[in-house]
């Protein structure tokens, strides 16, 4: 009978008979980080859209030789984006130039219609908006998860086609990782949307939510009101991330190997969320919103007396109304709709 091979020995045909540059726990945490930043860029997108959004499932991969898997070689608007402050590095987040007809299409008060023909500028103009908000809202969670002030330059918003632009003109010549998430738009469109950064970028962002998460282990015990407290406002956790060089691969919730977040995820326990209270919300198109002056009034979705919304970052999970609390502006709890939406 041969030789067993051993789990190093495993890992090395695995990938090409080096070893990979993240460890497994590394790929983990690029996956949670991408499911918490890409969760918040869907409600962005959610809003502006006033439809259901997810961008969910992330397949992580390292790109052999920065070349672009040939099913992603195809035109993107895409947007560059430099980290300056908190965290230094790029990274580029893709949407497919089909999808973004849609897209514009529906934000211009339009039903998702694609035209034929290349981007023009007002559709290219309102994408880069589209993903400014998008990125803006994931850059506010990955701030808060890494509890770092972060701060971008302006985005770079362009279209780019991967069959004839090289993906690594922005980063010369360092190993690209890119992670895949799929992006589900209620009633209209399902596709992928995906974030490329460098590998040193990725290093940065793992080192710096491990050193938040050991910081907050020797923090004082919470009393158990306090730890309820901090729970209710938790996201559900993501599951494990699996990574191949050509296979790309999606989280394995069969995976039962520990890591060193434990089972329970406890670094999420840490994370502050916004809670804010909405008294309405209304749809208008661009045109209309463009002539906003001061003093302009805007009829909202909500009547007089009727509940507002309870939104926990950026998502609704129950309903209450106004009261007032010393001077200043409160809520009472009437229902929780959904926790697990958070």
């Amino acid at each position: 009978m041969g030789k067993e091979l051993t789990q190093a020995e495993i890992d090395k045909l695995i990938n090409g008979g080096s070893p990979s540059p993240l460890t497994e726990e590394d790929i983990d945490m690029l996956g949670e980080i991408g499911n918490i930043g890409m969760g918040n860029s869907a409600t962005a997108l959610s809003k502006i859209l006033n439809r259901k959004v997810s961008i969910t499932t992330p397949k992580v991969v390292i790109l052999e030789d920065n070349k672009m898997p040939t099913e992603y070689a195809i035109p993107y608007v895409t947007v560059e984006i430099t980290y300056i402050e908190g965290i230094s590095g790029k990274n580029v987040l893709n949407l497919r130039d089909e999808d973004v007809k849609i897209i514009t299409d529906i934000m211009m008060g339009g039903k998702g219609e694609v035209k034929e023909g290349p981007i023009d500028e007002m559709n290219l103009s309102a994408a880069g908006e589209l993903m400014n908000q998008m990125i803006g809202a994931s850059s506010t969670a990955l701030s808060e998860m890494m509890n770092t002030r972060l701060n971008i330059s302006t985005p770079d918003v362009k279209i780019t086609d991967y069959s004839t632009d090289k993906i690594d003109d922005f980063i010369n010549g360092e190993t690209l990782v890119m992670t895949i998430f799929d992006l589900d738009v209620e009633d209209t469109l399902k596709s992928e949307i995906m974030l490329v950064m460098t590998l040193d970028f990725a290093k940065k962002m793992i080192e710096k939510v491990k050193q938040q998460y050991t910081e907050s282990l020797s923090t004082p015990v919470q009393s158990e009101q306090e730890v309820k407290a901090s729970k209710s406002n938790t996201a559900e956790p993501p599951s494990k991330v699996n990574i191949q060089k050509v296979e790309l691969q999606t989280f394995g919730e069969d995976n039962k190997k520990p890591n060193m977040f434990g089972n329970r995820h406890d670094i999420l326990m840490d994370v502050p969320l916004e809670v804010s209270i909405e008294i309405g919300r209304v749809k208008k198109p661009i045109s209309e919103i463009l002539k906003f002056t001061s003093g302009t009034i805007i009829e909202l979705d909500k009547l007089v007396g009727e509940d507002v919304n309870i939104v926990i970052n950026n998502k609704t999970i129950g309903k209450g109304e106004v009261v007032v609390i010393d001077e200043y502006y409160g809520m009472r709890i009437s229902e929780i709709l959904d926790k697990n939406s958070i």
